[in-house]
């Protein structure tokens, strides 16, 4: 037996995604047949707003009843997860982690980049010697509003990645490192972060 997984079926074609319809049925396609026992995955890009963004083949009923469906949920943990074992740059870990909102819309028709596009942005500034804010502005301003991107280069050029996050904050075994960044980061006496302070507190109310 086998696994065979089929991305993006949907973007296809008619008459491929009949061909398909009938490979999920009879476990067989033309002259060709996989083993007894064999899986076949579909992933599938959604229409839920109706207007055909991803440019997919809508399925028709026939279809709709051949397929059991799983609806697979945004989760950044788990990207941030997997970006850490890659060695993404910590700080934008920690920028989607605190920042869901750039990824996740919170209003209806407001247009947000989606992880796959934040990825391939950081992959591409991790090459900058500094950040910059007109070089980070030009790498992602055709694909990320600028509201975000200025979100993003205020959290890196004010040490905003150095504020734990609120698992952080509640693990007491980690309460030694967690200190010493966020003195770091707040600063003392006259150098201290009012702001950051702020951003901080509220985090504990």
């Amino acid at each position: 037996p086998a696994i065979l997984l089929l991305d993006d079926f949907n973007r296809g074609a008619a008459n491929m995604m009949n061909g398909i319809m009938n490979l999920v049925e009879r476990q067989e396609f033309s002259s060709w047949s996989l083993a007894a026992g064999s899986t076949i995955v579909l992933t599938a890009n959604p229409n839920d707003d109706n207007e055909n963004s991803f440019n997919i083949s809508q399925l028709d009923s026939a279809q709709e009843t051949r397929y059991l469906k799983v609806r697979m949920k945004l989760s950044i943990e788990d990207w941030a997860e997997q970006m850490g074992k890659e060695g993404l740059d910590e700080r934008f870990i920690l920028f989607l982690q605190q920042h869901p909102e750039v990824v996740i819309a919170t209003e209806s028709g407001q247009k947000k980049a989606n992880l796959r596009v934040w990825t391939k942005f950081f992959n591409f500034i991790a090459y900058y010697k500094d950040l910059d804010k007109k070089k980070v502005l030009r790498a992602g301003s055709e694909s990320i509003p600028e509201s975000d991107l200025i979100l993003f280069i205020s959290f890196i050029q004010d040490t905003l990645s150095q504020i734990p996050d609120l698992k952080t904050l509640l693990n007491i075994e980690d309460g030694d490192k967690m200190l010493a960044n966020l003195e770091k980061a707040i600063g003392s006496g006259t150098k201290q972060r009012v702001d950051i302070s702020s951003i901080f507190s509220r985090r504990l109310i």
